[in-house]
């Protein structure tokens, strides 16, 4: 695996985490300075979940072919804080109760935000800091107030890094 920043310098130290399809870590660990990392990893559905102080969290889904070595290439964009709003009348000061952010590609990158700690509460205004995500298009569904809740949302690098996506959840029901 080879990472690189948005200026195409190597992104060194960040953590990666390879997860199979039943949501089992089966490795993980630093890239190098020079923004690689080596892995055997398991024949079948994997997904690589990368957590870095500048480009965020995000992850990236790939098959892994049995007795077959390969090289995944990865930019690391700039990302953006994600803030989850919920109507302020249902979840204000409520426990966020469940989460699941799920990339274009399928990966699981909620328990990995810095934002979506056990214990977490909504705001009085119905807000929710998640953290930092990688540019592109993420699935979020959650559970506050008793309710499920949903939306998507797709997050560019386009607009300034400190100005938060904001992602507003609709009831999802059952």
């Amino acid at each position: 695996m080879e990472l690189r920043r948005a200026d195409s310098s190597p992104a060194g130290g960040v953590w990666l985490n390879f997860v199979n399809a039943a949501g089992d870590v089966v490795g993980g660990g630093l890239a190098s300075a020079g923004g690689q990392r080596a892995r055997n990893v398991p024949a079948g559905e994997v997904n690589v979940v990368w957590s870095d102080a500048a480009a965020c969290t995000g992850g990236i889904g790939l098959n892994v072919e049995a007795d077959r070595t390969s090289t995944l290439r990865e930019s690391l964009p700039m990302g953006r804080l994600l803030e989850l709003r919920c109507p302020a009348a249902d979840c204000a000061g409520e426990p966020l109760s469940f989460l699941s952010v799920t990339t274009e590609s399928g990966a699981e990158i909620a328990s990995h935000l810095t934002g979506a700690g056990e214990g977490v509460r909504f705001s009085d205004s119905g807000s929710l800091g998640l953290g930092c995500v990688t540019p592109g298009s993420y699935g979020i569904s959650f559970w506050a107030a008793g309710r499920r809740w949903g939306a998507e949302v797709s997050v560019s690098s386009s607009r300034p890094a400190e100005e938060p996506v904001v992602v507003n959840g609709r009831e999802a029901g059952l």
